[in-house]
């Protein structure tokens, strides 16, 4: 899949005081998924600028138009311009992630990894992130952490350094949130987007009918 609000990322609302307090005012819906209202799951820890994310990381970059002044302009014509985060996608090493799960059945578990995807039990939404690293050095952020049936494996998003973005590079995510027992998972970065199957970008669209013929 693509990186998608609330799963992946959170906007950052909170840094801009004013339209909070007019989120709270009036009572908007939305609000229920600032930052500040929800927990924070995972290595990366709870600090919030830890998961803001912006266009060029996200891989939309080309979707921005600078021929009109907007809040950030400035800063982020520098970021598209240079050297930055990009998406990929992880693919995690079998073995590791069925050691998480048989960890439930000794006296020290690492976090559970038990649901298709991560969600909080008592209903509180949460935003997971892990830190995703090669040696000791943190090299990416992991998010969107899901099973899929079809391809029989666990995969994830990851917004990593370039230098480590290319397919096949080995890296370790580490699964826990701070002051649990923690877990380094072998991943290899992978095709992005991964579902490969009935792909737009493949599509000859000379092919597809349009309107009628008398």
């Amino acid at each position: 899949g693509f990186p998608q609000f609330i799963i992946h990322f959170p906007y950052a609302w909170e840094k801009d005081a004013g339209f909070m307090k007019w989120m709270q005012e009036t009572n908007c819906p939305m609000a229920y998924y600032a930052l500040s209202a929800q927990k924070l799951g995972g290595s990366l820890g709870t600090d919030p600028e830890l998961r803001y994310v912006n266009p060029a990381e996200l891989g939309w970059g080309n979707a921005v138009k600078f021929n009109h002044d907007f809040v950030g302009k400035d800063a982020l014509q520098k970021i598209v311009d240079g050297p930055h985060r990009v998406m990929t996608c992880l693919e995690w090493n079998d073995d590791d992630v069925v050691d998480v799960w048989a960890s439930q059945f000794t006296d020290e578990p690492y976090e559970v990894m038990d649901q298709a995807e991560d969600y909080d039990p008592t209903g509180q939404f949460e935003y997971r992130a892990e830190k995703v690293v090669a040696g000791d050095k943190v090299v990416g952020v992991s998010t969107g952490r899901i099973f899929s049936p079809y391809y029989h494996k666990m995969i994830s998003l990851c917004t990593m350094e370039p230098e480590y973005a290319e397919e096949g590079t080995e890296v370790e995510v580490i699964w826990g949130s701070e002051g649990t027992r923690q877990k380094r998972i072998r991943a290899k970065v992978t095709r992005y987007p991964y579902h490969n199957e009935g792909r737009n970008d493949a599509v000859d669209v000379n092919t597809i009918p349009r309107g009628t013929r008398g």
